[in-house]
């Protein structure tokens, strides 16, 4: 049970990390070569910085539920779980940094919050793959 849990929670980690990296990824020339980059190329870039801020903090949370379960499976101990938490608390200040900086139309604070999620995610992927225990 509880290593399926993980799997899945990894899995769906990978998963948005995907899909952040393919929505923000560039064009080569200056058509959109994807039915995804077109699709983005349409949007303002605001609303392009909204939907990855979005789906950054949808893995951030997908990995922080993660890891409370595996915390409350005693898989994981409290030194893990307080590296974890100051991993995140990390992200959450770069997010709503580049929140308020988005509303202005600056969205270079995007990049903080990118390498901010993926500190959290090289420190605890370990942890996810193998259910506990590195």
């Amino acid at each position: 049970m509880q290593r399926g849990f993980v799997r899945k929670a990894f899995a769906l980690v990978i998963l948005l990390t995907l899909v952040l990296a393919v929505g923000c990824a560039g064009t080569t020339g200056n058509a959109p070569n994807s039915p995804l980059q077109q699709a983005v190329a349409q949007d303002s870039p605001r609303t392009v910085a909204y939907k990855s801020l979005a789906t950054m903090n949808k893995t951030y949370n997908a990995t922080m539920r993660s890891l409370a379960e595996l915390y409350r499976q005693k898989l994981i101990d409290e030194q893990v779980k307080a590296k974890a938490i100051e991993y995140g608390t990390a992200f959450q200040q770069a997010y709503n940094k580049a929140l308020d900086a988005a509303e202005n139309d600056d969205f270079g604070s995007i990049s903080g919050v990118s390498m901010a999620l993926a500190e959290l995610l090289d420190f605890v992927q370990p942890y996810l793959i193998k259910g506990g225990k590195q």
